[in-house]
């Protein structure tokens, strides 16, 4: 069986206000009763804000260890990176618009872009939503 690991183990120090809130709630309860207690059990009515704690305290422990992201297996985090990340920006001026040469410069500009990608096959590429399509859509 493969041991538990957590992915972000700093969200267990959330342990602690947690303790510290059902403390707080268990002693305010009981001071701010506004009748008596034989009276209150003679009218049928019980105690369920003491109840509310018993269900408080397991979900409040449940949603922390799931806020620490317990793990089953050897996993990267998410949001790790490679240092060789890089990102190809392109002049999109009105000048790439002009139609003085042939192909256009917006075309030469796309083929060079599509030259130069296959190149990097090391670290993270940023790339458009559609990928090969590099042409923004005409205003």
């Amino acid at each position: 069986m493969s041991s538990v690991q957590f992915l972000y183990p700093q969200m267990l120090w959330l342990t602690l206000p947690a303790i510290g809130i059902l403390f707080w709630l268990a002693t305010s309860q009981r001071a701010s009763e506004i009748m008596a207690s034989h009276l209150a059990k003679a009218l049928g009515k019980s105690d369920s804000r003491g109840r509310n704690l018993y269900w408080l305290s397991p979900f409040l422990l449940i949603t922390i260890i799931a806020l620490a992201g317990p793990s089953f297996g050897n996993a990267e985090k998410p949001g790790a990176q490679s240092a060789n990340a890089r990102v190809l920006v392109l002049d999109m001026s009105q000048s790439v618009y002009a139609t003085d040469i042939k192909p256009t410069r917006l075309a030469q500009i796309r083929y060079k872009a599509l030259d130069i990608l296959p190149l990097f096959d090391q670290g993270q590429t940023g790339s458009s939503p559609t990928p090969g399509m590099l042409i923004p859509s005409a205003h």
